[in-house]
């Protein structure tokens, strides 16, 4: 049996009957949805000029193919996009649109979805441009521009519905409502694109930190494929549940996400990221224990998860760097000792075993 793995799905190649393509489940065998055959169907198509270069379609849109910059960040782009994404991507390019503004809008660059339009301040291009050849660049204004690109490079239009990241619409189900989520990935690829200790003078901190947590807890691929392949939070959720296998409770987790970035805006207590965090805490306790128990991690591997959710923890202290007050953020507190709670009980284990 001939076969190729997509998406974690065998795809079985039969040669005998003209190059015909079919999913194997519980070993029996599927004809493929309309977006898999399309895909594969360009994989094995001996044209050589099938697939779409970058270089082709930056070039097809003069509206953006004299801004070198753009190029560059386009490249980083392509380079974190899965192959079977990336189709969609050069489309985007084609069609994308940069409306300029001559005055300070207060709203250094915002992506319309529905018309591939990104909205920035023409000051801010040239300033870029300027900077590139100086060697002063403006980081800020970097990464607000590659971030609306990366929310460009994940749009995806099906009939009458459209794409974003983590988010369809327009939806009726709560369950595809994840603005949040998407601003968090979004942004976390834009400041990579960097390689900048951005994090805290980020807007999306919150989201950005939960992203962060949950990319320690269920791997970086299943955050990128459901992001570029907006394929929402069902992947992610499966992931979790394996992890402790509650549907409720991750169900829970991406509403809470959702819902503290709505609110982030009314300045007033609430408990929602405290939660979110506490939650993503009760994640991350039982991996390690899992990981301990099994011995699956060498003690470096723990250490460094350890590490680096340490790292992607919301930290109260630094929410006067985004103009937030820590009063109003309430269990944020204890969810940070609570981490460190853990790891003191991990390290006594660890201890005890030794002696």
């Amino acid at each position: 049996m001939n076969y190729i793995v997509l998406n974690n799905e065998k795809i079985v190649i039969d040669i005998e009957n003209g190059l015909s393509f079919y999913k194997e489940k519980n070993n029996k065998l599927y004809p493929l949805n309309e977006k898999e055959f399309l895909y594969i169907k360009k994989l094995f198509n001996r044209d050589d000029n099938y697939f779409e270069s970058l270089e082709s379609s930056i070039n097809s849109n003069k509206s953006i193919s004299n801004i070198s910059l753009i190029k560059v960040m386009f490249e980083f782009l392509e380079q974190n996009i899965p192959e079977e994404d990336k189709d969609n991507f050069y489309e985007n390019i084609k069609t994308l649109k940069l409306n300029f503004h001559d005055v300070d809008t207060n709203l250094a660059a915002r992506y319309d979805a529905y018309n591939n339009i990104i909205e920035i301040e023409k000051d801010k291009i040239d300033e870029i441009n300027q900077s590139l050849k100086t060697g002063n660049f403006d980081l800020q204004t970097g990464i607000n521009l590659i971030h609306e690109l990366t929310h460009m490079a994940s749009r995806r239009k099906e009939e009458n519905n459209f794409y974003c990241g983590f988010t369809k619409y327009p939806s009726a189900y709560e369950s595809d409502k994840n603005d949040g989520l998407t601003e968090g990935m979004t942004e976390l690829i834009a400041i990579n694109a960097f390689q900048s200790n951005h994090k805290y003078m980020s807007p999306y901190y919150f989201e950005l930190c939960f992203v962060n947590q949950l990319l320690n807890l269920v791997g970086r691929p299943i955050l990128v494929e459901s992001y570029f392949g907006n394929k929402g939070i069902k992947d992610l959720e499966i992931q979790l549940n394996k992890i402790i296998p509650d549907k409720d409770k991750s169900n829970l987790l991406f509403r809470l996400i959702e819902l503290n970035f709505q609110a982030l805006k009314l300045r007033r207590p609430q408990n929602f990221a405290g939660r979110v965090q506490d939650m993503l805490l009760d994640y991350f306790e039982a991996k390690l224990e899992y990981l301990i128990s099994t011995k699956e991690y060498t003690k470096e591997q723990i250490e460094y998860l350890i590490y680096y959710f340490e790292n992607s923890l919301v930290k109260p202290e630094l929410l006067h760097l985004i103009n937030k007050d820590p009063d109003n953020y309430i269990g944020l507190i204890e969810s940070n000792e609570r981490f460190y709670e853990i790891v003191n009980k991990h390290n006594k284990l660890n201890r005890s075993k030794t002696l």
